[in-house]
């Protein structure tokens, strides 16, 4: 799928290299706009959008892609935005699997270098990942056991994609997939009835550290401060 051009006059430019150079930026951004991005193709917009709470996060990626753009906010959904376009950039997202309405399709279209799957993997949990840390009881041969357990998991509403990243993971991190089923989600104050099912990819305790020190490396050059904060 490739979006054919249309003649549009451009306030704001892109540095569409960003992700046509394809190293470490671009396949974060690749994980963050697949988990938390929307592409959009219509015939009065076409554009890239990335949304998030976390605003120091949207702030960090719109002064890599275009440091001029302003941000949005939403009172309503207390999110802020960024809104793009550049053809060169999303015809890029869409040759991975980044395509408009992809949330129960989404899936890979390529292979990304070895190399680069952490960073991939880190763009997809600052996207829409969590990082946990619970109180957690365990009895083992009549004793209990009390100590904090350390979670973080990946959901989407495409088992295939889940399937895909579990490959990417190195071999030494044990993770799952489990089946959440239905889950309906509250969007101003209306109940939103789901219509698939939620799937997790999970990493836990000894196996989560592991794979946070593996995403959030030392040298790495982009990431949500949040959730790497989180990581140490």
């Amino acid at each position: 799928m490739k979006l054919m051009k249309k003649a549009t006059t451009r306030k704001y430019i892109v540095n569409s290299n960003i992700f046509l150079d394809e190293n470490d930026i671009s396949f974060y951004l690749l994980g963050a706009y697949m988990t938390d991005g929307n592409i959009c193709d219509t015939k009065h917009h076409l554009s890239f959008s990335l949304k998030s709470k976390d605003f120091e996060w949207i702030e960090s990626i719109k002064n890599t892609l275009c440091p001029t753009k302003p941000i949005y906010f939403s009172k309503e959904s207390d999110c802020c935005s960024i809104d793009l376009s550049d053809m060169d950039s999303m015809n890029w997202l869409m040759s991975y699997g980044c395509t408009p309405c992809k949330s129960k399709t989404l899936k890979l279209a390529k292979d990304i270098p070895t190399k680069y799957h952490a960073d991939f993997i880190r763009g997809l949990i600052d996207g829409d990942g969590s990082i946990s840390y619970a109180p957690y009881t365990k009895t083992k041969k009549g004793k209990i056991y009390h100590y904090t357990k350390l979670s973080v998991y990946l959901c989407s509403a495409s088992k295939e994609f889940l399937d895909q990243i579990k490959l990417l993971i190195p071999p030494e991190i044990n993770c799952y997939i489990y089946n959440l089923g239905k889950r309906n989600s509250i969007i101003r104050g209306k109940e939103i009835k789901a219509t698939c099912d939620i799937y997790r990819l999970c990493f836990n305790d000894s196996y989560a550290k592991k794979l946070l020190a593996y995403l959030y490396y030392p040298e790495h050059k982009l990431s949500m401060k949040r959730k790497e904060q989180l990581s140490k």
